[in-house]
């Protein structure tokens, strides 16, 4: 499944996997304290990573920044020893330090200045002066911003309202607060379509039951609502959609939803 992503995987990957490997071919039988920590740092993150792996999503890696924190800390303590004591760089070293300055320094001055730094300064700003916003609304458990809350409810209340003959079939990235409100949950085996489906084979079978139950309508979180998730929710419904294309086809949008409809003349089975 295509998703966004985000160079910094691979290096994290690389990294744990060049550590690991290292370590094992010359660590022998022997491993002191700095190469076993090492060592069990790279194999934590290699496990860790499938979550990466099975959804390209850049919000699955903030789970392997601690992690590799401890690496990237070793890598340039490494590469400022070798410099203060005038000692030849060597081919992989070079390579790390390439790899510091094109990816891992610019990574963390955007996640600064883009991410952390606004967030700071807001929060600086409601201690002095108070929120601007209207204030929070508490909804199904949550605290939502007023206008987040009202297309949450407008779009559950839509729901409820489609599966008066049964339940709705309907893809959001909002699989918690929307079934809560509505008091509906698709007829799916899957409390998440983007989480819970984590192999091809959960792919074809979420698209051969919703050949199997065979609704006339369809629905999707519509492109201009305020909780679509990230990209790679955003790619991975894209894709569900092209998929379920064969079959049925997008009406109108309405009320936060993409509705879509069944073909009367379906173009293709499902698979």
């Amino acid at each position: 499944m295509k998703g966004a992503f985000n160079p910094l995987a691979a290096v994290i990957f690389g990294h744990a996997s060049y550590v690991l490997i290292g370590t094992a071919m010359l660590a022998r039988d022997r491993l002191g304290f700095k190469q076993a920590f090492r060592a069990a740092v790279a194999t934590a993150i290699i496990i860790w990573f499938a979550y990466y792996a099975n959804r390209a999503e850049s919000w699955n890696l903030v789970s392997l920044y601690l992690l590799y924190g401890f690496l990237f800390i070793d890598l340039v303590q490494v590469l400022m020893v070798r410099f203060r004591k005038g000692r030849p760089t060597t081919a992989h070293q070079l390579v790390a330090a390439t790899t510091l300055a094109l990816v891992l320094v610019p990574e963390m001055f955007y996640a600064y200045f883009n991410i952390a730094l606004p967030n700071y300064k807001y929060g600086l700003e409601v201690m002095r002066k108070g929120a601007a916003n209207k204030p929070a609304r508490l909804v199904s458990g949550v605290f939502l911003a007023e206008d987040i809350a009202q297309e949450l409810e407008q779009k559950a209340a839509f729901i409820k309202e489609a599966s008066t003959n049964g339940a709705a079939t309907y893809f959001t990235a909002n699989s918690f607060l929307i079934p809560n409100l509505s008091g509906v949950r698709p007829p799916l085996p899957f409390s998440d379509t983007f989480t819970d489906v984590v192999t091809k084979a959960d792919y074809k079978k979420l698209l051969s039951l919703v050949a199997q139950g065979n609704p006339e309508y369809i629905y999707f979180d519509a492109p201009g609502c305020k909780l679509i998730g990230g990209k790679g929710w955003q790619l991975y419904y894209e894709k569900l959609r092209q998929d379920l294309s064969v079959q049925y086809e997008k009406k109108t949008e309405t009320h936060g939803w993409e509705v879509w409809r069944r073909r009367l003349s379906p173009l293709q089975p499902l698979s």
